[in-house]
């Protein structure tokens, strides 16, 4: 029987809750070890599911709302519990915050969600996947190209 590090399982589990890969898709990225049905397993045994994210909790307006949260659990604290890490923390979520919302960072994560879908469709649904997706994908982000470019000259 393979025992495998706990660093290995957690990237598996990553890779499932995270990134929603499903067990054999993790298998082959890590060239078949571990199995499918080892992955499947400990996704049962330690209720993977549970840790699934939604599009919805990974969307910019999720993430900027927790760190949201995060900046004003900070300001609560009293003056005398206020320190100079606090502060520091304060400025480097409202550095993620503006990478977040601005439509510069936005763009990016776009295409490779949309790359990322087009590979699952050629891999999961070949039937679909045809020239003419390829040349609408390609379409949508050239417009979405010249949005970001008409944004920034504002």
């Amino acid at each position: 029987m393979n025992k495998y590090s706990r660093e290995i399982i957690n990237n598996c589990r990553t890779l499932y809750t995270d990134h929603q890969m499903t067990p054999a898709a993790i298998s082959e990225k890590m060239g078949g070890r571990p199995s499918e049905s080892t992955i499947k397993k400990w996704a049962a045994d330690e209720n993977w599911f549970l840790d699934v994210k939604s599009p919805e909790e990974i969307s910019p307006r999720a993430i900027a709302a927790k760190i949201l949260k995060k900046i004003s659990f900070l300001l609560e604290k009293e003056n005398n519990e206020f320190t100079v890490k606090d502060a520091e923390a304060i400025a480097r979520f409202q550095k993620a915050l503006e990478r977040i919302t601005d439509i510069k960072y936005q763009l990016p994560v776009m295409y490779q969600m949309l790359t990322d879908l087009l590979i699952h469709i050629r891999e999961e649904h070949p039937e679909v996947y045809s020239d003419k997706l390829i040349t609408a994908i390609r379409h949508f982000k050239e417009k979405m190209k010249n949005r970001l470019n008409h944004e920034i000259l504002r």
